[in-house]
């Protein structure tokens, strides 16, 4: 099964979907627009989510469902990304968010203490990029959980889930 951790900057997605993988020494498809936003060294543009999206989603399409993978970040972020920055989001994103074939999402709020680092861009506007991740999973009808407080609280709530 497939398992996404989804949410705004600085939510713990990264920390949660990395320690669930190696608790289940299960792969982990992470994010990969810090991969690319670190080697293009200049700011992105609307076309550049896209390649983005596209590479996010080929990584995520060639693991298998047949075991546990861990994803940190997925096309509904993409989505999230696009419109809140560009008012708008390609027919990629839009067209493929359903066939990810995740299982399991967990929508992680923000609050942890902010941590900065060069690629993040929204410190302030947290609560409102929450809220348009809870609105396109309802849109999409995505089933998710909210994960909220601490790490080890988050780590007890997820387990649960993936024990099932």
């Amino acid at each position: 099964m497939k398992i996404a951790f989804i949410g705004p900057e600085s939510s713990g997605k990264t920390t949660l979907s990395k320690y669930f993988s190696s608790k289940y020494n299960a792969p982990l498809v992470e994010e990969f627009s810090r991969e690319y936003l670190s080697k293009i060294q200049t700011n992105y543009a609307y076309s550049d989510l896209e390649i983005i999206a596209k590479t996010q989603f080929e990584q995520i399409l060639n693991t298998s469902n047949s075991q546990l993978v861990f994803i940190d970040t997925d096309l509904v972020s993409m989505k999230v990304w696009s419109e809140f920055k560009y008012k708008k989001c390609c027919a990629f994103i839009n067209e493929n968010i359903k066939n990810q074939e995740i299982g399991l999402y967990f929508l992680c709020k923000a609050d942890f203490p902010w941590e900065h680092d060069s690629l993040r861009e929204n410190p302030n506007d947290l609560e409102e990029l929450f809220d348009l991740f809870e609105t396109i999973l309802k849109e999409y009808r995505i089933n998710y959980h909210i994960l909220e407080g601490n790490l080890a609280d988050r780590i007890e709530f997820c387990e649960k889930y993936i024990k099932k």
